[in-house]
């Protein structure tokens, strides 16, 4: 199995249907029990229990109490994208995704080298932050969306199974 430092491509090529089974059950029904699971996918409790500690271990599955940052009382959360001199893109991309505070990092396309998403108790902090922020080498110049008002926030990705439903649809709509 794969290491979190692995390439993602690379993990989803690694991963066999009993797999792509256990992370479908925990996505639609994440508070079930191991037992639950096996007799969901029709394996036994003890192979999902290996299978659930090495798809966490290789990062494939994270679980976690998310907390809704509007119950968090002035809770700053903001949108960032950060202009990356060319030459250290991949290096000061990683040492920005390190960062504690920062719980999106993603490079792009467009205007931006990266964007990432953090929430903080305070603007306070946020000031702290974005000095630590603009204070490194690399990071040549950046813009900040302040989040007003929380719309819609998911944690779901698509699965294989998914995108494939979404290209038979397609491909049933261009048929008939």
């Amino acid at each position: 199995m794969a290491t979190r430092d692995d390439d993602p491509g690379q993990i989803a090529a690694g991963l066999d249907e009993t797999d792509w089974q256990i992370i479908r059950a925990c996505r639609y029904m994440p508070k079930l029990s191991n037992a639950a699971i096996a007799r969901e996918i029709g394996s036994s409790e003890a192979t999902v229990r290996r299978r659930l500690r090495t798809l966490a271990d290789a990062g494939v599955l994270r679980f976690a109490a998310l907390v809704h940052p509007s119950v968090m009382e002035d809770n700053v959360e903001v949108l960032v994208g950060v202009k990356i001199d060319p030459a250290r893109v991949l290096a000061v991309g990683d040492a920005i995704a390190a960062m504690p505070d920062v719980r999106y990092a993603a490079l792009t396309t467009g205007p931006y080298d990266l964007w990432l998403a953090s929430s903080f108790p305070s603007t306070v902090a946020w000031l702290r932050f974005r000095a630590r922020l603009h204070g490194m080498d690399g990071v040549l110049d950046t813009e900040t969306f302040q989040v007003s008002h929380l719309l819609k926030r998911t944690w779901d990705w698509l699965t294989p199974e998914d995108r494939l439903g979404d290209a038979e649809e397609s491909a049933a709509q261009e048929q008939g």
